[in-house]
């Protein structure tokens, strides 16, 4: 019997660093990061790609998300088990346990090159201009003083990253910053031991709401 993954597609470069890690080579599908705009996109997003799951030889998917919102409430299963961490966000996968901080808007190399809210803003200086811009995101980002850069072993952070991470900061009016991440929690999420820091959703089962509350 076999194992895949299913992952957000901001997650790339983690994944394919902690597969190189735990000498597993499980295939991975790719659910794209633009569907977490709605909790129901989402949901239904990462339903589609289990509903197309027909191999008969696939017994175990391991989930590569956090809650997102509870968008894995509702989630069902085929003729395979669900492997889910018991994670807020993808966030919280990549920092070490404890270490979100309010007032700081994390980053990735996989979320700047997906799109981010500096994408939102630059959107928005096109249509409304700079200075109304300014104004908007004033507001939507007040309680920030930071983006946070979350750095793993998994990445280089190249000088042109430096470079695109400051210029988003300045255009945000907040510090750039760089803080640690991690990878273990990647290589325990392909390998195991799937223990009481994940949800194992059984084959033919549906993922219940309460089940999210930890």
């Amino acid at each position: 019997m076999s194992t895949i993954i299913l992952s957000c597609d901001v997650l790339r470069e983690e994944l394919a660093h902690a597969k190189r890690l735990c000498g597993l080579d499980y295939e991975i599908r790719w659910v794209d990061s633009a569907a977490h705009s709605c909790t129901d996109n989402l949901r239904e997003s990462i339903q589609r790609e289990l509903d197309l799951i027909s191999d008969s030889e696939i017994d175990t998917v391991i989930l590569s998300f956090g809650f997102c919102g509870n968008a894995v409430a509702g989630l069902k299963t085929g003729a395979f088990r669900l492997i889910i961490p018991k994670s807020a966000d993808c966030i919280a996968m990549l920092l070490h346990p404890h270490a979100k901080q309010t007032g700081k808007y994390y980053i990735t190399p996989g979320w700047l090159r997906k799109g981010s809210v500096w994408s939102d803003y630059k959107r928005c200086c096109s249509k409304y201009g700079e200075v109304k811009a300014d104004k908007i995101f004033k507001v939507m980002l007040a309680g920030y003083e930071h983006i946070s850069t979350i750095r793993t072993e998994s990445v280089e952070l190249t000088p042109d990253y430096y470079v695109t991470a400051d210029e988003m900061s300045r255009d945000l009016k907040l510090q750039h910053e760089v803080v640690p991440g991690r990878i273990d929690f990647f290589v325990k999420l392909l390998a195991g031991p799937w223990d009481d820091e994940f949800i194992i959703v059984p084959e033919h089962s549906t993922m219940e709401l309460g089940d999210l509350i930890v």
